[in-house]
């Protein structure tokens, strides 16, 4: 806008002209409802800025919880210490802290493609051990939750994968793969089902594949071997507001529907 004016200051100024103008023609009245109505739909439609939300959702969080729990904070400045180690899908539909309302500290939390655990290999998939391992040796979690998630685009890619494993990404087929043994005991189990819902039993049976593979984790397996941890699977559906919950006690036990 000219002169520096902005479009709160032109709209306030062309509602203060209708105002004042009665005498207005109509069609010069009209003209300007209209040209007030376009620039408070420009308003309305500027650039995102990525800085100002990132300022604006620091803040609000600092007023809203950080000052509100000080003493909280001030008990998780001095250290951590957990009762879940969470892996959940890096879908931004399923944030767990949402789904579950965690509160600072109660979760340590890994995120990737499709939620899930990769077994155990020492230089493949060191970034997950090493997660796993600082939360069972050191953090000492009691609980082990994989969320899978409806919808799961990680899930249907690797449903989408050729039979003869031909591959078009530089990562994400290959990590998803992980739970091939999933997706064959879904296509053998359930011919009849859709594609859509062929990926929904995946979405499922795929967490019990990485509970699996949790426990080729020497620490894991000790850990629940002592009964000081305990795996559990989950799955959220954002369509139908549900949330499913089931052990791992080395047979599945039934789901808990919430």
């Amino acid at each position: 806008m000219a002169n520096g004016t902005t479009y709160e200051e032109a709209i306030a100024g062309l509602e203060k002209l209708l105002s004042e103008k009665g005498e207005l023609e109509a069609t010069a009245a009209e003209k300007v409802k209209q040209l007030t109505a376009e620039l408070a739909a420009a308003s309305e439609e500027k650039e995102f800025d990525p800085v100002e939300r990132i300022r604006t959702g620091f803040n609000n969080f600092k007023k809203e919880k950080y000052e509100e729990n000080l003493a909280l904070f001030g008990e998780l400045a001095k250290g951590q210490s957990p009762k879940f180690l969470v892996f959940a899908c890096s879908d931004s539909r399923v944030c767990p802290s949402h789904i579950l309302n965690f509160q600072p500290g109660e979760a340590f939390m890994v995120r990737n493609i499709a939620n899930m655990v990769p077994p155990f290999d020492r230089t493949k998939y060191s970034g997950v051990g090493a997660a796993i391992e600082y939360a069972v040796v050191h953090l000492k979690v009691e609980n082990v939750l994989v969320i899978g998630h409806s919808c799961c685009g990680g899930i249907k890619g690797l449903m989408s994968i050729p039979d003869d494993g031909t591959t078009q990404s530089d990562f994400i087929e290959d990590w998803v793969n992980i739970c091939k043994a999933a997706k064959a005991k879904v296509q053998a189990e359930s011919k009849n089902l859709d594609f859509s819902e062929q990926c929904t039993q995946l979405e499922k049976e795929a967490i019990n594949v990485s509970l699996g593979n949790l426990l080729t984790y020497p620490y894991v397996r000790e850990a629940v071997v002592k009964n000081t941890l305990s795996l559990k699977g989950g799955h959220y559906d954002f369509v139908k507001g549900s949330f499913e919950l089931w052990n791992l006690d080395f047979n599945l036990s039934p789901p808990l529907s919430v």
